[in-house]
């Protein structure tokens, strides 16, 4: 799964939030696995439904246009910008959006720059997004100044909090023994 959650401090490198930027392809590849950031879900007559689709990481395919999330590669280290992705006939593509509860998605894409998610979205997040080529780990900001984003959030392998199971939900309870 891909998801994002609170970026590591300080920083410091953490596995789960190390990727890295191909200039080429407009990859996302996740280094420690060498697997790519994909667009994966079902398909109809004009390409991927992206209303199926979800995010996971795969082989990495040069050309593959699930993998081609377009951004301005100059400025994604010192601003942010959006990631836009071309998967059916819409007129500007979908735009990798990060939302605070965790998950990550493509949205519909209105062609302009939103450092927060537009209105009218069910998830309050941002479609937009910084590289620190340092930890290797795609932001949603570059600058803290952006007070209501609060704590910068990072694309991420782990399980998003909200489908985390609670490990002492599942520990069974100690039974008396027979008597």
């Amino acid at each position: 799964p891909v998801s994002v959650r609170p970026c590591q401090t300080n920083g410091l490198y953490v596995e789960d939030q190390d990727f890295v930027l191909d200039a080429q392809d407009f990859q996302i590849r996740h280094q420690p696995t060498g697997l790519c950031l994909t667009a994966a879900g079902g398909t109809q007559s004009g390409g991927l439904d992206v209303a199926l689709a979800g995010l996971m990481l795969t082989y990495c395919t040069p050309g593959l246009q699930s993998q081609r999330f377009k951004h301005d590669y100059t400025r994604v280290r010192n601003a942010d910008v959006p990631f836009s992705i071309k998967l059916d006939s819409s007129q500007h593509g979908h735009v990798l959006t990060g939302a605070f509860e965790g998950s990550v998605t493509l949205e519909e894409w209105d062609g302009k720059y939103h450092s927060a998610v537009p209105k009218g979205y069910s998830n309050p997040g941002w479609q937009s997004w910084s590289y620190f080529p340092n930890t290797r780990q795609l932001r949603n900001y570059y600058w803290v100044l952006n007070g209501e984003m609060g704590y910068p959030y990072c694309l991420s392998t782990c399980i998003p909090a909200s489908d985390a199971v609670d490990p002492d939900s599942q520990l069974q309870q100690p039974q008396p023994l027979p008597a």
